[in-house]
C-alpha cells in the first residue's frame, strides 16, 4: 500500500490485517518539491460501518414495530366494520325467519353502519306492528264471522218455524 502510494498511485482498498481483522485505507502520494511522502488513512470496518449497522437495526425495528401496529389495527378496525354488520345479518335472518323479537343490534353509531341499524330497527318495529294489527283486525273479523254466523242461524231456525 505504501509502495502503491509512494509510486504515485491513489486509490481506497479493504485489506485484512494479520490478526484477521478488516480494515479499509486510503492512500494517496504527496510531493513537496524534491521529496516524495505517502498518506495512508485506516480504519477498521466495524467502526466504519457502526452507524450504518446502528442504522439499519432501527430501520428493522421501526418497520416490524410498524407491521405490528399494522396489522394489531387493521384486526381492530376489520373488527368495528364487520362486527356490527353479523349483528345486523343475523337479526335480518331472525327476521325472515319470523322472530321479530327486540332486536340485539346496537344503534349508538353514527355512521352509515349505524344508520343501516337504525333503519332495520325501524323496519323490525313496523313489521311487527303491522302483523299484530292484522292479527287484531283478524280477530275482530273472526268475531265479526261468528255473529253472522249465529245471526245466520237464527233466521234460518226463524224461518223454518215459521213454516
Amino acid at each position: 500500500m505504501i509502495s502503491d502510494a509512494l509510486s504515485g498511485i491513489t486509490d481506497v482498498s479493504r485489506y485484512q490485517s494479520a490478526l484477521g481483522e478488516k480494515y479499509f485505507a486510503a492512500f494517496a502520494p504527496i510531493a513537496l518539491n524534491t521529496t516524495h511522502w505517502a498518506l495512508v488513512v485506516e480504519t477498521p470496518e466495524a467502526i466504519a460501518f457502526a452507524s450504518v449497522n446502528q442504522l439499519e437495526t432501527l430501520f428493522v425495528v421501526a418497520m416490524l414495530t410498524a407491521i405490528v401496529v399494522v396489522v394489531i389495527a387493521s384486526h381492530y378496525l376489520s373488527n368495528f366494520i364487520t362486527s356490527p354488520l353479523l349483528k345486523l345479518t343475523w337479526a335480518a335472518e331472525r327476521a325472515s325467519g319470523g322472530d321479530l323479537d327486540p332486536s340485539i343490534i346496537s344503534l349508538e353509531r353514527a355512521d352509515e353502519i349505524g344508520r343501516l341499524a337504525l333503519s332495520f330497527e325501524r323496519m323490525r318495529r313496523s313489521i311487527k306492528d303491522k302483523i299484530e294489527l292484522i292479527k287484531s283486525q283478524n280477530q275482530e273479523l273472526e268475531q265479526s264471522l261468528a255473529i253472522i254466523k249465529k245471526q245466520k242461524r237464527r233466521v234460518t231456525a226463524g224461518r223454518q218455524t215459521q213454516r
